[in-house]
């Protein structure tokens, strides 16, 4: 099986277009979570996941539409206002229902997935130094997705392979270019991929959703080549 794997959209439906159209085809699409925030097309990416997606995760930002965390940024906070506005109800239902994890064993390779790591499935960070990598190599899988840091990734611990896809809609690696991941089980072969895309009307849309400068001009740095 050829399985697609995205992550951390984050409402920039442009960016997901794009990795549908340059991916090769796959027989299932897996979303890591965070679907929604930061960019203005939120509800639209809901609906392209809804169809197009076999399991979509949720991550930190999609809980925190109807459970905010205790203390937002302001960024954070603008960006939460903005996606609610632009919700419909049936899009927060299915946000609502979306598990956050998912496993299964293709073609003998133990898949498992999940935003942000085994031990905290929304809120960890998990980058090729963490301190306890370690622990997934004690994990029953041979292959770990996770998202959240929006950085490409793949590692091995011990004889668990680690997999970040990288973010679609706001990568943090300096590459502004939509990232995914496919993994052929059969071959067990990993491709990182990247695809450019018109983010500069991405870009122009920001200051319709937001007010603060400050905030338009960070999340349009993180779609500008550094």
């Amino acid at each position: 099986m050829k399985l697609g794997v995205i992550s951390d959209v984050h409402g920039n439906a442009p960016a997901l277009a794009a990795v549908l159209r340059a991916m090769e085809p796959v027989d299932a699409l897996l979303c890591l979570g965070d679907t929604v925030g930061y960019y203005p097309f939120s509800s639209c990416v809901c609906r392209t996941l809804r169809s197009r997606c076999a399991i979509v995760l949720a991550g930190n930002h999609d809980r925190y539409v109807t459970a905010p965390p205790p203390a937002p940024n302001a960024l954070l906070r603008a960006s939460l206002d903005m996606v609610r506005a632009t919700l419909s109800e049936a899009d927060r239902a299915w946000l609502a229902g979306l598990p956050e994890t998912w496993a299964a064993e293709v073609d003998g390779v133990r898949l498992m997935a999940m935003h942000g790591s085994p031990w905290d499935a929304l809120e960890e960070y998990v980058y090729p130094d963490h301190p306890r990598l370690d622990r997934f190599a004690s994990l029953p899988a041979d292959v770990v997705f996770l998202g959240h840091t929006h950085r490409p990734m793949r590692v091995n611990a011990g004889n668990v392979l680690v997999v970040n896809p990288g973010s679609v809609g706001q990568p943090r690696d300096g590459d502004p270019d939509a990232a995914w991941a496919v993994l052929d089980t059969a071959t067990r072969i990993l491709q990182l991929r990247r695809v450019a895309y018109n983010n500069s009307g991405v870009v122009r849309r920001l200051p319709q959703r937001y007010s603060n400068p400050d905030h338009i001009a960070r999340l349009a740095s993180y779609l500008s080549k550094e």
